[in-house]
């Protein structure tokens, strides 16, 4: 289309641009004459660059001014035409489409030449200033006609042209040339030969300017070859690396894209890219291309005229006009190759693609880019390996949870949010919505005995499990970590009161008790989940933790499966310390007291024994129950001197009872402390003797979670005093983890049902159903039972169904000072059918059973 509408402007002018009048003065130049000239104006030619944009400038205005002013205009035609083409064919090797095109342009701009010079009354061989005006607007509106066309084949080749600036350059290059050309035409006019010293004057303008061109590109190659290396120098990874290349190296070379393609293992897969900037053709570097980098570690030039068919094919495979490729070499040998490619026509350089000097500037490059990727590799390498230091450093290996550094590093940051929202700086509530932080803490019961029974790996596989479970369990914006064993932790931001934490703990509570198939086995564990919150419970994150701790071991002595802190169950603090000094004093003093409940068999409720059980009225607080200070005893150290002090009192009652022919048998409570204390059993059975108390009338009454707790450390002691006549019971029985095998081992003469199932036997038949199991296997064990917290006939009548021996509970009687149980029994018939007489100076239904 294009060479089209320029022949056709060339045939609507031709006529009258040709149609002149020769040259009448003695000066002429005819086409033989002007062929060199035009030649020797397309050979000496001038690059100027703008921008992206390369354009080529001949001195092809100082023939046809020359013309115009000395030449008949038919010779001027022909001489431009054939003298041009002849360079183009011979130099540029031209062909095809973009040989017709220039020769198109060539008669296009002759013709309009000619005609403007005509139309503004220049006339051939006059020269004079309207002859020398009229040529200097013909050669201005033959470089605006050559800026029009180059510029439509830039853009419809994709590309992108700064016209503006480009017909200013050329507008400037034609008024330079035409000028030097009127000069020349003065010489010509006075004298033909004195053209010769402006000619060589012109000749040695041109060849310097290209000097200096030449030069100038050296040392941009140098300053492009410095900002490169200097935007290299602070790369910290192999990415960066490769992105800071690729941009860095297009910019240099004023490519279109870049790409950079890695050498694989194997000899035989072709070179995949690793980093493009722009879509290309193939994925792969053509092995066209490839093979010749490998074998000769040199740059290669894609060059878009075809001498190299293979290259050109490649060229034709990536989708692009021109590209150049160079190696990449470490000491390993070529490791991957740097291309940069153009998609447009028309592109910075001599000859409209790449060449030699571009692909020495990218040999340049490709070797500082080697160094780039190399530090990219080696600190990725190392920023990896601190980032897998700190991952394990803040991660549990086995479950990889995070750990407790790392929990405590984000419940920090939680609590710092959430001080920044208490002060104003954030108008929401946390991922949650909520204002409050819930901190759970979760323990696993029964760990121990997989563990020692199952083997560690077990164990571990168990912790996996649990922590998986978790894991899937929490909302995504709560942190589940393992604190270490089988403990771990949940913080839940944003929460909206303890509600929905306590429903979280109980969700998770759930799902960690399923069963899990381990090892061949069914496995079932047990878990107590403690939960503090932030600000109510605490404002640190170590006071929050120690205080979810608390709760979880409150949730483990109460049997429950999750419990919020309570500041009343907190040994640790301000309460439970003083609470540790008064009871010293206690003990040190007379601030104790016993009472004693009855035990009753069940078949005519005749008196058998009664069980010891300490209270303590407070100065301050009051009465405190055995749940709020043996708790504080057993932490603090005084278990032993509180148990020691309730079994001396209770033998020196029950040798004032033996003086009045009461003679019961004693029940004293002991903890899981004072089993494991190896000097008891001395101190026991001294005591026994001291006040004359045969070891059989003494009954130790062990609960059955403790018992179970750790049976081998404590069966010395069991044995050791069973040996001398001692009994033992075990106390709540049914709401623990108990093993037949270790009942049988054990030395134990009786078992106390629980007080919850009796309490429920009329309303749950489950209940009943276990109390009879308890009965049964007592018996089968051929041991005694004793059912706690019998308070109605009606229990009474479905225990003596069950066969149980012996009853305890308010349908006996409540606890009572030791002076009031010889008259109470004085008083009373041992009849089923006869309420229990009340207490001398108590109300009925004061003192309630408890645990003590």
């Amino acid at each position: 289309m294009l060479i089209g509408g320029l022949l056709v402007l060339a045939a609507a002018l031709g006529p009258f641009a040709v149609g002149g009048p020769s040259p009448p003065g003695p000066v002429t130049l005819h086409w033989w004459e002007l062929i060199p000239l035009f030649a020797l104006a397309e050979v000496l030619v001038v690059h100027v660059e703008v921008s992206r944009d390369a354009h080529t400038f001949t001195l092809s205005e100082l023939p046809v001014v020359l013309a115009l002013l000395f030449a008949p205009p038919a010779d001027l035609l022909v001489a431009r035409v054939v003298g041009e083409v002849i360079v183009l064919l011979v130099l540029e090797r031209q062909w095809g489409i973009k040989l017709a095109l220039n020769v198109s342009l060539f008669c296009a701009e002759t013709c309009l030449a000619l005609a403007t010079f005509r139309v503004l009354g220049g006339v051939a061989g006059r020269v004079d200033a309207p002859g020398w005006t009229a040529a200097l607007v013909a050669v201005c509106l033959y470089s605006a006609l050559s800026v029009l066309v180059v510029g439509l084949v830039i853009s419809w080749h994709g590309g992108s042209s700064d016209r503006r600036s480009l017909l200013l350059i050329a507008t400037g290059t034609a008024l330079g040339n035409a000028s030097l050309a009127g000069l020349a035409s003065v010489f010509l006019d006075r004298d033909r030969w004195a053209f010769l010293p402006l000619a060589i004057l012109v000749a040695v303008v041109v060849l310097g300017y290209r000097s200096y061109t030449r030069l100038s590109r050296r040392y941009v190659g140098l300053d492009a070859l410095y900002t490169f290396t200097s935007q290299t120098v602070g790369v910290t990874s192999t990415a960066q690396a490769m992105d800071v290349i690729l941009h860095s190296a297009r910019q240099v070379l004023q490519a279109t894209t870049a790409a950079i393609a890695l050498r694989p293992e194997r000899p035989d897969v072709a070179w995949p890219w690793a980093a493009v900037t722009d879509a290309l053709g193939c994925d792969r570097l053509p092995v066209q291309v490839s093979d010749r980098l490998a074998a000769g570690r040199r740059a290669v030039v894609l060059r878009a005229d075809g001498s190299d068919a293979p290259l050109h094919q490649a060229l034709q495979l990536l989708g692009v006009r021109d590209a150049v490729v160079a190696p990449l070499v470490d000491r390993g040998g070529v490791v991957g190759a740097l291309l940069l490619a153009d998609r447009v026509a028309d592109r910075v350089g001599e000859s409209g693609g790449f060449g030699a000097q571009d692909a020495r500037l990218l040999t340049a490059l490709t070797a500082q880019a080697v160094v780039a990727l190399e530090k990219g590799r080696l600190i990725q390498e190392l920023s990896d390996q601190v980032g897998a230091r700190e991952h394990e450093a803040l991660h549990d290996s086995l479950t990889g949870l995070p750990n407790r550094a790392m929990f405590g590093r984000e419940l920090a940051v939680a609590l710092d949010r959430a001080g920044d929202r208490a002060g104003g700086h954030a108008a929401d509530h946390g991922p949650g919505g909520g204002r409050q932080i819930a901190v759970l803490l979760m323990d696993l019961d029964q760990f121990k005995e997989v563990n020692d029974t199952l083997g560690h790996h077990t164990g571990d596989l168990l912790l996996q499990q649990i922590a998986q479970r978790l894991r899937e369990s929490v909302p995504a914006h709560a942190l589940v970590a393992r604190l270490g064993g089988d403990e771990f932790a949940v913080l839940l931001p944003g929460c909206d009161g303890p509600d929905p934490a306590l429903r979280l703990a109980r969700h998770l509570h759930d799902r960690a008790t399923e069963p899990i198939g381990l090892a061949g086995l069914r496995l079932e564990v047990g878990a107590s989940i403690g939960v503090a919150l932030h600000p109510e419970h605490g404002t640190d994150g170590e006071l929050l933790l120690q205080r979810a701790d608390v709760a979880m071991y409150a949730a483990k002595e109460a049997r429950a499966q999750t419990t919020l802190y309570d500041p009343r169950a907190d040994w640790s603090s301000p309460l439970r310390l003083r609470l540790a000094t008064d009871l010293r004093a206690a003990l040190a003093g007379d601030g104790l007291s016993v009472c004693y409940q009855p035990i009753s068999r069940a078949e005519d409720l005749r008196v058998v024994a009664v069980e010891a059980l300490c209270r303590w009225q407070h100065p301050e607080l009051g009465p405190l129950s055995p749940e709020q200070f043996i708790p504080v005893a057993e932490r603090a150290g005084l278990i032993r001197p509180l148990t020691q002090t309730v079994l001396t009192r209770s033998l020196r009652q029950l040798v004032a009872w033996r003086e009045v022919g009461v003679n019961p048998r004693l029940a004293v409570n002991l903890s899981v402390q004072i089993l494991l204390d190896t000097d008891w059993p001395t101190t026991a059975l001294g005591l026994l003797r001291e006040h004359g108390v045969a070891p059989d009338r003494l009954t130790f009454e062990i609960t059955e979670t403790g018992i179970m707790s750790d049976p081998q450390s404590m069966i010395s002691a069991l044995r050791e005093l069973s040996g001398h006549g001692v009994r033992f019971a075990v106390d709540d029985f049914g709401t623990g983890y108990s093993s037949l095998a270790y009942l049988q081992q054990l030395p134990v003469s009786e078992l106390k049902i629980d007080k919850s199932f009796v309490l429920s036997l009329a309303a749950d038949p489950s209940a009943a159903t276990i109390a009879r199991s308890v009965v049964d296997l007592a018996r089968n064990l051929h041991l005694d039972t004793v059912a706690e917290g019998v308070e109605d006939q009606s229990a009474l009548e479905q225990l003596r169904r069950m066969r149980c021996d012996c009853i305890q509970g308010f349908h006996v009687a409540p606890p009572m000072p030791g002076a009031h149980l010889p008259g109470w029994l004085a008083a009373r018939r041992p009849t089923s059918g006869v309420a229990p007489p009340a207490i001398p100076g108590q109300a009925p239904g004061t003192d309630r059973p408890c645990a003590s």
